[in-house]
C-alpha cells in the first residue's frame, strides 16, 4: 500500500465538508474533518500533522477561519503546513493575500482546482484509489 497524504478539512458547513472529504478519500487521500477551529487545533497539537489544511474562512462556531489561520501561522510547529483557504464571500485580491494562506479558492470549490493545488503543495494522491489505479485529471 502506498503512502497516503493526510488532509485536514476545517469547514462548518456539513454538506461541503462531507462532499469534499468523500471526493478526496475516493482519490486516495487520508482526510480528517472538523466543524470548528478549536477541535481542529487540538487535533493538530496532538495528532499526526496533515500535509495540507483546507480551511473555510467564514467558520461560524468557536472561532472564524481568519483567527484559526493566525494561530496556525504563529505556531512554530504548525506554520509550515500549507493552508488552502476557501470562502463564499466576495473577497478582494488584497483580502485574499492578507489571510496568510498559501492559496485561496472561491466557493463553490471546483474539485479539480483543489486537486491541482494539493499536488502543487506536495500532497499527491496515493496509488490505491478506488479501483487500484492512480487517480488522474480529466483532459
Amino acid at each position: 500500500m502506498a503512502f497516503k497524504s493526510r488532509i485536514l478539512i476545517v469547514e462548518d458547513e456539513r454538506d461541503t465538508r462531507e462532499v469534499l472529504a468523500d471526493w478526496l478519500r475516493a482519490r486516495g487521500y487520508d482526510v480528517d474533518i472538523f466543524d470548528g477551529g478549536s477541535r481542529a487545533l487540538e487535533f493538530l497539537q496532538a495528532g499526526p500533522r496533515p500535509k495540507i489544511i483546507i480551511l473555510d474562512l467564514l467558520l461560524r462556531s468557536d472561532m472564524n477561519g481568519w483567527q484559526f489561520l493566525e494561530i496556525v501561522k504563529d505556531n512554530p510547529d504548525l506554520r509550515n503546513i500549507p493552508v488552502i483557504a476557501m470562502s463564499g464571500a466576495d473577497l478582494t485580491p488584497q483580502q485574499r493575500r492578507q489571510c496568510k494562506a498559501e492559496a485561496f479558492l472561491a466557493k463553490p470549490v471546483h474539485p479539480y482546482a483543489l486537486l491541482n493545488l494539493l499536488r502543487q503543495y506536495g500532497a499527491a494522491p496515493s496509488r490505491d484509489g478506488p479501483d487500484g489505479s492512480t487517480p488522474s485529471m480529466p483532459s
